[in-house]
């Protein structure tokens, strides 16, 4: 049961999340996690990597390559 009620919690959090972000965040970023705290949600984003440019590009710390 504990866990189930966790998992809604954080089902609850990222809904809530994508509803305050603005959508186009939404179209860059994933919600990786929602954290609450007495005061604060804090909101983890992580970058998505298009596929065009992650199969387009190979980067290398001094020279970008185009394959």
């Amino acid at each position: 049961k504990y866990s189930l009620l966790r998992i809604m919690k954080t089902d609850y959090l990222n809904m809530l999340a994508s509803l305050v972000l603005p959508a186009q965040i939404l179209d860059y970023f994933l919600i990786s996690g929602v954290e609450q705290t007495s005061e604060e949600i804090h909101i983890h984003l992580d970058e998505k990597m298009h596929p065009e440019l992650s199969m387009t590009y190979i980067l290398n710390p001094k020279v970008l390559w185009n394959l």
